[in-house]
């Protein structure tokens, strides 16, 4: 009996949660969610409206359909007719797309604290204090960091000395930029890194009485 080559072709029913990088994610109620290679779906079918964004950067909102091997977006401006390969990205109808939302920057701060302290025949108190902000996107990232600490030693005697009291400050700014040079096959990218400190540190004054 001969038997057919073709591929069978399968209906998946779900809600399309987006696609990005050649990839469908879909969530369905019989398997959760599932990831389909873009290139391996022959049509696509909306009921309500999402929002594409196509290879030349144009953004469509509006119902899909396929009719003869068409994708069929059906907007409020009429309807636009491509194909599956065309489409970049998909995501909720009416959302801020998230390849911009991607390339906004923003912060992200650490802050730390230590305090130390011993007693016997020497007495100690330490306090160390540091924060790290980033201000970061996709091509840059500037970096604000600083420091301070402070520690004294008293001895059985009551002499105290001073072990540390320094504050320091710095900034970082990396920036990412495409490098090419003749004859090469790919471009390279690279960061260049600005940097700017600040450092003050106080001298460790002589033992002193009290």
């Amino acid at each position: 009996m001969p038997t057919s080559s073709r591929p069978k072709r399968r209906r998946l029913v779900g809600k399309i949660i987006k696609i990005t990088d050649g990839t469908i994610t879909l969530a369905t109620n019989y398997a959760g969610e599932i990831a389909i290679k873009q290139s391996e779906v022959t049509s696509l079918t909306t009921d309500d409206a999402v929002a594409l964004r196509l290879a030349s950067g144009t953004r469509i909102d509006g119902r899909v359909s396929t009719s003869a091997g068409k994708l069929q977006v059906a907007g409020k401006e009429g309807t636009v007719s491509t194909t599956i390969d065309k489409v970049a990205a998909s995501w909720i109808a009416g959302a801020e797309d998230p390849q911009i939302v991607a390339a906004r920057r923003h912060w992200t701060i650490e802050t730390t604290a230590d305090i130390t302290g011993r007693q016997g025949n020497t007495e100690s108190t330490g306090i160390g204090a540091g924060f790290v902000a980033r201000l970061v996107s996709p091509h840059d990232v500037l970096k604000f960091y600083g420091s301070y600490d402070y520690a004294t030693t008293t001895s059985a005697t009551g002499v105290k000395t001073k072990s540390a009291d320094a504050t320091k400050a710095e900034s970082i700014t990396r920036v990412s930029i495409p490098r090419s040079s003749a004859g090469s096959s790919a471009a390279n990218s690279g960061r260049i890194p600005l940097r700017a400190s600040i450092c003050a540190a106080r001298p460790t004054p002589a033992p002193a009485s009290g």
